[in-house]
């Protein structure tokens, strides 16, 4: 908090996986919690906007494996150690976890992901404002197993037909198979039955707790970002609006980053408009599309084995607001203005080659000159009679 302060802030966004969720599993332990860092943050003259959760939501949503066991401690880990002392994993699968670790992680994925949700409504309270989650949720059924769809989906397999061009297969779902799921349709029906609980729990809590009138429920916003089941651009966005909201999950939006949207040429200005009424939290993040500037790339525009921060990288990401930087901070606050968005705007750094603090407090100073008070009225009104 010392070092956010110091770079002229006005609040944080917490990471819940730097947080102690074990304080947080009763709705006594979560306020006792939450008065703790609101004491903590107003020491340094902090506010706390939002909470990240996007560790938990890929280990809750993804199919498990080791990838998303790194990001949980506790009994799954402990678990998976003593299946490592006399098995391995498979030499083509080498991330595979048994049934009984896959189990333990989905359990404590979800109940970090109710114990943030806890954290999240008394802040909130304590500050008279909504405090949203940002978070990912995975790709349930592998739908994000790779960059290109190749090998495409089997339209003929085991008797199964696929109609249209949309692949058929048997789920064991007891369904006729005419009838039976999609990939997508798969992929979505694990994302509800993962993810269902949990936004049911932020629905009731706030009710629970004699939250005030009108309280809009603990709100989760998915960072649209490929690997994710909406990867950032309209099409996948509205299937995702579409499905959860149909599921009766109202309180599920976006977190929106453009730099995600910026470097897969997708429009994060139209993003905003289309999604506005749906964006509970704003992450800045600038990125670097370097095709733009010198033509063709040298790693190209997945980057190849390279690892962020490579000069050979097409797409990078660097400071928000500087030179290389190609989103547009400035249109970005207008049309958040335009759709009537209220939160915060949380400066997000993942530049290899600038050092943390001095880089946030230039972003801090140069997106205050960008965010400038809405326009009460057009300018032409003037000219009316």
């Amino acid at each position: 908090f010392k070092a956010i302060a110091s770079a002229g802030a006005d609040g944080v966004e917490l990471d819940s996986w730097k947080l102690d969720l074990a304080r947080a599993t009763t709705p006594e332990g979560a306020l006792i919690y939450a008065e703790e860092l609101m004491e903590l943050a107003k020491g340094f003259d902090l506010s706390i906007f939002s909470i990240a959760a996007h560790l938990q939501g890929q280990a809750l949503g993804d199919e498990p494996s080791v990838k998303t066991l790194q990001f949980m401690g506790g009994a799954p880990v402990d678990a998976y150690l003593e299946w490592r002392e006399t098995n391995r994993a498979p030499r083509g699968n080498p991330y595979y976890v048994p049934d009984n670790v896959a189990n333990l992680m989905r359990e404590k994925a979800t109940e970090d992901l109710k114990a943030i949700g806890r954290l999240a409504f008394h802040l909130g309270i304590l500050q008279d404002r909504n405090v949203p989650i940002s978070g990912f949720t995975g790709a349930p059924a592998d739908l994000w197993a790779s960059w290109f769809p190749f090998p495409p989906e089997p339209t003929t397999i085991g008797g199964n037909v696929g109609e249209g061009g949309v692949s058929i297969f048997d789920w064991d779902s007891g369904k006729a198979a005419d009838e039976q799921e999609t990939h997508l349709d798969r992929a979505y029906a694990l994302l509800l039955e993962r993810f269902g609980p949990v936004w049911k729990f932020y629905q009731e809590y706030p009710q629970e707790q004699n939250a005030p009138e009108g309280h809009p429920g603990i709100l989760f916003g998915l960072e649209a970002h490929p690997t994710e089941i909406a990867m950032g651009d309209f099409a996948s966005a509205w299937e995702f609006i579409k499905r959860v909201h149909g599921a009766g999950f109202t309180n599920v939006g976006f977190n929106f980053d453009n730099s995600h949207q910026e470097w897969q040429d997708v429009d994060g200005i139209a993003f905003i408009h289309e999604f506005g009424k749906w964006i509970w939290s704003v992450h800045i993040k600038g990125v670097a599309v370097r095709s733009r500037r010198s033509g063709y790339t040298r790693a190209g525009r997945l980057g190849g084995y390279t690892k962020f921060g490579n000069w050979q990288r097409t797409m990078d990401f660097v400071l928000a607001c500087s030179s290389q930087d190609d989103c547009d901070e400035g249109a970005i606050i207008i049309a958040l203005n335009q759709v009537g968005f209220v939160g915060a705007l949380t400066i997000e750094l993942e530049d290899n080659d600038v050092k943390l603090i001095p880089a946030l407090a230039s972003t801090i100073e140069q997106i205050a000159e960008l965010d400038l008070e809405p326009s009460a009225g057009a300018f032409d009104a003037a000219f009316k009679a």
